[in-house]
């Protein structure tokens, strides 16, 4: 209560506490004035307060880190993740626009954010041997300016795309005829780039030859005489290897 210069008295509505419109956005208060009469003698009035919202709240996302995989060479525009996060306040404070923070330029032209509704999609070529994870940081901003960051992680899905390579390390043009069996001609190194089955290759030649294939160490393979050699009845061999490789079962993205 106050008082003015003449002495009368008048009221003044003040808060007692801080206010907080995501618990309650309106107030109805009821005031009643009394008179010091007899008979007393009272008056009421309502008092409705709208509590306007401040930007007292950050953006919250639904996970701190999202994962998703996406098998390599998928179509432009597959859907990889969609984010989500929620802002409590109301209006532009609570419109929340997403993004990547730090996004190099070789991913950038890769998978792109939808700043609206936080969907990630395809836009480029996504290649497993290239990178086989991405560790991607996402940020959330309000129209106020407050902002909040997410973990997004993206397995790449291996697939058969890469055929074997062959390379000779070494050969030898000419053999003696009286070599004896297990003579090595030729040193062979054949590899896929793929993982899984998909990159385990083995490696076969016709079976009408006087040669095989020996192989010790992994992905490296000896061309060896099996059997004994007739200049006279056979003078040259053309030998063609044939890398076979295994592939990985499909499987839906």
């Amino acid at each position: 209560m106050s008082s003015q210069i003449n002495g009368n008295a008048y009221p003044e509505l003040v808060l007692k506490k801080a206010l907080d419109r995501e618990a309650q956005a309106e107030h109805v208060l009821k005031i009643n004035g009394i008179d010091g009469g007899n008979p007393v003698r009272s008056g009421t009035a309502s008092i409705h307060i709208r509590v306007l919202d401040a930007n007292d709240n950050v953006p919250v996302f639904s996970q701190r880190v999202y994962k998703a995989s996406v098998p390599e060479n998928s179509a432009v525009g597959t859907v990889i993740a969609k984010l989500n996060a929620t802002d409590l306040d109301e209006g532009v404070y609570g419109e929340i626009t997403y993004s990547f923070s730090h996004l190099s330029d070789k991913i950038g032209g890769v998978i792109e954010m939808n700043p609206q509704s936080g969907e990630v999609r395809v836009t480029g070529l996504i290649d497993y041997e290239e990178a086989s994870t991405h560790e991607l940081d996402v940020q959330a901003k309000d129209g106020g300016g407050q902002a909040s960051h997410c973990k997004l992680i993206i397995d790449v899905i291996d697939v058969n795309d890469n055929k074997p390579v062959i390379e000779i390390k070494s050969a030898s043009a000419n053999v003696a005829e009286d070599s004896k069996p297990g003579t090595m001609v030729a040193l062979i190194n054949i590899y896929d780039l793929d993982t899984g089955s998909s990159g385990r290759v083995t490696c076969t030649i016709s079976d009408n030859v006087q040669f095989k294939f020996v192989s010790e160490v992994k992905n490296y393979y000896m061309l060896v005489t099996d059997g004994l050699l007739d200049r006279e009845l056979q003078p040259e061999y053309n030998i063609t290897s044939r890398p076979l490789m295994r592939a990985l079962p499909h499987s839906p993205a």
